[in-house]
Order: C-alpha cells, then structure tokens, then sequence
C-alpha cells in the first residue's frame, strides 16, 4: 500500500491495517530480517539505544521446522516431559552487536578456515539457552505481547540488545548454589534443550521460556 498523502510505500495492505498496527506497537515486516513472520515488534537496545526488531515466525518459514524439529530431538531427559512448542520468533541484532558477530566470525574464519573443512564459517552452530520473563512480561505467553523492553527482563533484555555477561551467575539455578558457575563467567549455552530447560523458570500464566 502506498499512502496517497506522502507516496510512502508501506508494509500494510491499507492504512486501517496500518493504524492498527501502530496501535499495537507493531512495525511491518521490512524491519524483520526475513519474510514468513508476523507480528514485528521494533526493539531498542536498554544498552546503547540503537535499534533492531523481533518477528513471530510463521509455519511456513523455512527455518521453523528446523528450529521446532531440533529442540525436540535435543530433548533427552525422559524424566522430564517434553513440552509443546507453542511459538518461535526471530531476533534481529542491532547493528553494533551484529557487526560484533561478523568481526568475530571472521577472526575463528582466519585462524582455522572451517569452511575448508566442510563447517559453517566461524564454526557457528545452533545451540540452547534457557532463561526467565520478569513475572509481569506478556511477551511469548500472549501472542500479542511484545518484548516489554525492561533491563531487569532476562529474555527481554537478550532479544532487545545482548547477551550481557555481567548478569552471569544471577539466575535461578546459580543464585540457589550462591553464584557459583561451573566454568566460570560467561554466556552458558547447550546442545541439549532440556538441559538449558533447567534455566528457564516458568512464566506467569505461561510455560517456560527457552529459546
């Protein structure tokens, strides 16, 4: 749709869907970093204030199934019931810790060229970090919901902006053995979904939040 006022092309099919949207915080999906979502709602960063984006993926994303299928598959303590997985979403970095990310992957790249070997650049893989929603975030529990942008919001806090290491040792299970980690400060992920499910207390009026 095109605004007849300004020439402006909008992501929305009229300017009712467009002034809906807005009501509810949401952008269009230009800002998201791929079709096949819904649902973008523009994020800011509680660290730098630059700017970045979270999308509902749709089924029929090419990445959804992949993402659904792994975690389920990673899923390998049978003491513990496998959960339903009820949405996925797409963070889009800001720039700075985008740029990060590349830089990073280029340094690993050069010092032991992994795509020689048949890897990814970088060596980069999908892996498992459990974590908690501030006990008033609606965000993933009501699909209406977006990020509620809050510092002290664990998984707000990482879709919004970063991985903050500072916040090592503050969660749950490390705050129950007084702070200790195992191996140390650092962001702490696994290959195994229902081991990073260990980290993610359950939301209010919701399940767990793992991603």
């Amino acid at each position: 749709w095109r605004d007849p006022e300004t020439g402006e092309a909008k992501d929305f099919c009229g300017r009712t869907h467009a002034i809906k949207a807005k009501e509810r915080g949401l952008v269009g999906r230009s800002h998201a970093l791929e079709d096949a979502v819904e649902h973008v709602w523009p994020t800011v960063s509680p660290d730098s204030e630059e700017t970045g984006s979270v999308a509902m993926m749709m089924r029929v994303h090419p990445k959804y199934e992949k993402v659904k299928q792994q975690f389920l598959e990673a899923w390998r303590h049978p003491e513990k019931p496998k959960p339903t997985i009820m949405r996925i979403y797409q963070v889009r970095n800001t720039p700075s810790v985008y740029r990060h990310y590349t830089e990073h992957v280029s340094t690993l790249e050069r010092a032991h060229s992994f795509t020689r070997k048949g890897l990814t650049a970088g060596n980069e893989v999908r892996r498992f970090h459990g974590t908690t929603l501030r006990p008033d975030c609606r965000f993933a529990v009501d699909v209406r919901a977006g990020p509620c942008g809050g510092a002290d919001c664990p998984v707000c806090a990482i879709c919004c902006g970063r991985f903050n290491v500072s916040r090592a040792g503050t969660g749950r299970l490390a705050t129950a053995a007084g702070g200790r980690l195992r191996y140390g400060r650092g962001a702490y992920f696994s290959s195994v979904s229902s081991k990073s499910d260990d980290y993610a207390a359950p939301a209010a009026g919701g399940g767990a939040a793992a991603g």
